[in-house]
């Protein structure tokens, strides 16, 4: 029976390797437009360009700049004999006019995620045809020898110099020694993530953890690791290939003989090599498979700690029926057996192996939806035992469970799996659409206008309506 119920990818190339760079400066407050009665317009004198009151004419920059930003603000990037700087909202030198290209760094975090305020601390500038990065005062921070750079995101910056890789801290005035670094891909984490390929690397960021998840594939001698934005070892250099990374930080590798193995971002090694298979479950779960030949499957956490014993065919996270979200249910059977039984993420048997495949509703997440063999269903609570008698159809329908028993009747049921009302009905099914249930309760009279959750029907009342506690309403006749 049929149930009822994380990308945007921007990638840059580069030709050769790259440098990530943070920094830790303290950071220039840039705001929209200074406070001003009326809008305030960007014009034009000859050549030249400033801005101004769109009613008064007040002259806020004077017409003096070659090129300017086209947006007012305090904080505006602008040209002057050729040269390029940064100017506030009365034309003052912020940034000095002495250099050919300046970046901007740009935000990360989704549009709709951002303060009203951006802060920069750093920016990219070209001098003398060669790359670096500046503070708000116009200090370099990284020496302008670099033939390219990118932002990643607000504080990390890559640069390109020759054929290594270079990781500097501009605020505590140190650089590594270059470190020859080759790498050839890796795989992409779900949801919003920037990636950065070079000939021979890549590296991703996450829009969610991009301060603090940087990681980079790097390959030597024929044999791959993984470091962090600072240069720190996550993973040795010794493994045949990186498999996957998740978005917390934790990576999979592994070699040609199909052992694998995983590391935090911390640097720790939580499971051995000698796995055979490995996939992230979600909610601290990582699926293993330890004997590809027997099959021999279970579960580890986030530290390496055996939750299933590597003694079933299948042990997974009970999900919707589409597969994607998950809940706090694991799902196992046995090896030549054919049925699952039910555990809590803790491992602890909830249920006998007495099911067919389970599925479950991220809506009603203290439930799992437990077909048996004989084409009855058991809605199981969060103990494991079943919290209504055994059924024949049960789903999510609009905001309510609806459910049938063997008899043919339909009840209602809230989402911990109470009952609503008892199984009397002919027809059921749950209210989706607010405006329906908003005339409907207005025709009745209810002065909570949402407050009814199901249309039903039972012998002599074709069609009646149940509330939020189980009542029944019919329409009055016109």
């Amino acid at each position: 029976m049929k149930l009822q119920s994380q990308p945007t990818v921007k990638t840059i190339l580069f030709s050769a390797f790259f440098l990530l760079s943070t920094i830790s400066t303290s950071a220039q407050e840039v705001v929209q437009a200074p406070s001003s009665p009326e809008k305030i317009v960007q014009f034009k004198n000859g050549n030249l360009y400033g801005f101004r009151g769109f009613i008064s004419e007040k002259v806020y920059v004077a017409a003096k700049f070659e090129k300017l930003d086209k947006e007012y603000s305090n904080f505006m990037e602008a040209q002057l004999n050729g040269k390029k700087g940064f100017i506030n909202g009365r034309g003052e030198t912020l940034v000095p006019f002495e250099f050919d290209r300046l970046k901007k760094p740009f935000p990360s975090i989704p549009k709709d995620k951002r303060t009203p305020n951006n802060h920069f601390s750093w920016f990219l500038a070209q001098k003398d045809g060669k790359w670096g990065g500046v503070d708000s005062t116009g200090k370099w921070v990284v020496p302008p020898k670099w033939s390219s750079a990118e932002f990643v995101n607000d504080t990390v910056a890559m640069f390109v110099l020759e054929d290594l890789v270079r990781v500097e801290s501009p605020s505590e005035n140190k650089s590594k020694e270059p470190t020859p670094a080759v790498g050839i891909q890796t795989t992409a984490p779900s949801g919003q993530a920037y990636f950065f390929q070079t000939a021979d690397a890549w590296s991703w960021a996450s829009e969610d953890f991009y301060r603090s998840n940087l990681l980079i594939k790097i390959e030597k001698n024929g044999k791959t690791g993984v470091i962090n934005h600072r240069g720190k070892v996550v993973a040795p250099v010794k493994y045949d290939q990186l498999l996957w990374c998740t978005l917390d930080g934790y990576v999979c590798l592994g070699n040609k003989d199909l052992q694998k193995t995983i590391y935090n971002k911390r640097g720790e090694q939580i499971a051995p090599l000698q796995l055979a298979e490995m996939q992230s479950e979600g909610r601290g779960l990582f699926w293993v498979v330890k004997d590809r030949e027997l099959g021999k499957t279970g579960l580890i956490d986030t530290t390496g700690r055996t939750v299933m014993n590597f003694e079933f065919a299948e042990c997974r996270l009970v999900r919707e029926e589409d597969g994607f979200l998950s809940l706090p249910y694991i799902k196992a059977r046995r090896l030549k057996e054919k049925l699952y039984a039910i555990y809590n993420l803790e491992g602890k048997q909830l249920t006998e192996a007495i099911y067919q495949e389970p599925h479950g509703n991220i809506i009603a997440q203290t439930l799992v939806f437990a077909p048996l063999p004989d084409n009855t269903w058991h809605l199981l609570g969060p103990d494991g035992k079943p919290v209504s008698k055994a059924l024949t159809h049960v789903g999510v329908s609009g905001e309510v469970i609806v459910a049938q028993d063997t008899e043919g009747k339909n009840a209602f049921l809230r989402f911990d799996g109470t009952q609503l009302t008892e199984f009397l009905y002919t027809t059921a099914k749950g209210l989706r659409n607010d405006y329906q249930r908003n005339e409907f309760a207005i025709r009745i009279g209810l002065k909570d206008h949402y407050a009814l959750i199901g249309e039903a029907s039972k012998p002599g009342v074709p069609q009646l309506f149940i509330d939020k506690e189980g009542k029944e309403w019919v329409l009055p006749k016109q």
